[in-house]
């Protein structure tokens, strides 16, 4: 239940649109637009949804499932104004949950991999960094 209880990043939106029909709902939760229907005026329209407790925090819109016991965690990084911030995803990837978790761990594959984007892999290598284990 604890999960519930705590902030989840979400897309920022007016509006949510299912991906599936295109039915939009405002920020209260109803129905105000079909396209199937576009004859209907969001007056007409009676569909709702549930709605759940949002806030906005670094460009990101942060939604609570639950009773919110706090405030999202904060991202300190997110206010200094030198360090560069670059939103990705989601992207879909055929292959399982594991390998994907391996792919975002595994710090040394950056610069080899994903030359000129994170750093040179020529730079990479006279980087000196350890592993701290409890």
């Amino acid at each position: 239940m604890a999960l519930f209880n705590d902030w989840h990043p979400v897309a920022i939106a007016d509006s949510l649109r299912c991906a599936y029909h295109g039915w939009s709902f405002g920020s209260a939760g109803k129905c105000i637009h079909v396209p199937a229907m576009p004859a209907l005026g969001a007056h007409q329209l009676k569909a709702r949804v549930r709605t759940f407790a949002m806030t906005q925090r670094h460009g990101l819109a942060w939604v609570c499932l639950g009773t919110a016991i706090r405030e999202p965690a904060p991202i300190p990084e997110f206010e200094n104004g030198a360090l560069r911030k670059i939103w990705c995803g989601p992207y879909d990837v055929a292959t399982s949950g594991p390998r994907i978790v391996e792919n975002f761990l595994d710090m040394g594959h950056f610069s080899f991999v994903h030359e000129g984007i994170y750093r040179s892999y020529l730079k990479r290598l006279r980087l000196r960094y350890g592993v701290l284990t409890e």
